[in-house]
């Protein structure tokens, strides 16, 4: 697991069939679908960029199954299960999850943590590839003051991660499971320990990643621009707890990502967004906004709406008239644009001498 952990990078050099079918400008079924269950929350994270999507939709348990049979159908290889809100408060995720097991496609799970109990571990468990679960801090009450809760769901949110991790190895399941901290001016000081509470309940790994902050963050949060640097010393403490069986990792990528070296957005084609209420479009960042939506699963399935001439013509759209210089950074796609745009760039000279 230590050297295939692999986050600061696109495996789509993996999926030559599909990228071979891009380039020449022909139809395939995008690799990986980011699936929303719900737009309900049961915290209210002052840094979530997606709060403002926040609202009481669940997305019916038929449309959910019928696009995880479809989108298997029809060639997707994933789906992670995350999304507007909390997914777990849907409580069809965990039907979703059996049944994308069932049909063979790999699926993951991003929670909070706090609303599992064992009956829907033992059940998902044998079927993810992996669970990320979003945690801001070891401390309890500073973990209540910024995901906006209590106490309480920090004790659970670690007994339900002990739980699946020792549920994981008890039946020698290959669910990677880790913890997922946001770098912020509230945490930093509290990385490492946070990354040692992931060690010591058994979770696989410890990642660290940046903040994006949507305009229309309905807390108005404000990050800093020297949280790396100012906490230097804790995130390189962090990296001295790994072993064989434990990872942290701090995405120094990421962290330090200041610009973007590709001009369009190349890797819509491969990734694509389906809301609670089953609209389905490029980015959560650009939800609300209607030039963004190839179509919903309210009027047409998955396969319909992948083979429409109003998918290409979004994807046409946002490549020639979005400035990606505008976007968060990084994004869903970044690393896939990093491919993609060095693919476009002009052939070298004696390409054949490899």
């Amino acid at each position: 697991m230590k050297d295939q952990l692999y986050m600061d990078g696109t495996k789509l050099d993996r999926h030559v069939e599909e990228v071979a079918k891009w380039k020449a400008g022909e139809w395939f079924a995008p690799i990986h679908m980011e699936i929303s269950p719900s737009k309900i929350c049961n915290q209210d994270c002052s840094f979530c960029y997606i709060d403002w999507s926040h609202g009481s939709i669940n997305m019916p348990e038929k449309m959910l199954i019928d696009l995880i049979r479809d989108g298997k159908r029809i060639g997707m290889k994933s789906a992670l299960i995350a999304g507007e809100g909390e997914p777990t408060v849907n409580k069809a995720y965990i039907k979703a999850i059996e049944v994308a097991g069932e049909v063979g496609l790999d699926v993951a799970l991003n929670s909070n943590a706090t609303l599992f109990d064992e009956e829907a571990l033992e059940r998902i468990l044998p079927h993810l590839s992996w669970m990320r679960i979003s945690v801001q801090s070891a401390d309890p009450n500073l973990y209540a003051k910024i995901h906006n809760s209590t106490p309480a769901h920090f004790e659970r949110m670690v007994n339900n991660v002990r739980l699946a991790a020792q549920i994981k190895r008890k039946k020698g399941y290959k669910c990677t499971i880790g913890m997922q901290q946001v770098l912020l001016k509230e945490n930093g000081h509290d990385v490492a320990n946070l990354a040692t509470l992931a060690k010591e309940v058994g979770a696989d790994y410890y990642v660290l990643k940046p903040c994006h902050v949507h305009e229309l963050n309905k807390h108005d949060y404000q990050t800093e621009d020297d949280l790396v640097e100012k906490h230097m010393d804790v995130l390189k403490q962090a990296e001295k707890l790994n072993d064989d069986k434990f990872k942290a990792v701090v995405r120094w990528n990421f962290l330090s990502e200041k610009k973007r070296t590709y001009n369009r957005c190349l890797a819509l084609p491969f990734i694509i967004q389906i809301g609670a209420n089953g609209d389905v479009y490029t980015c959560y960042p650009w939800a609300n906004k209607k030039e963004h939506c190839y179509g919903s699963l309210r009027t047409a399935g998955i396969e319909e709406i992948v083979k429409s001439e109003n998918f290409k013509k979004t994807c046409g759209w946002v490549e020639n008239n979005v400035n990606v210089h505008n976007c968060m950074l990084p994004c869903r796609q970044h690393n896939a644009n990093n491919y993609l745009w060095w693919l476009t760039e002009e052939e070298p000279r004696h390409n054949n001498f490899i």
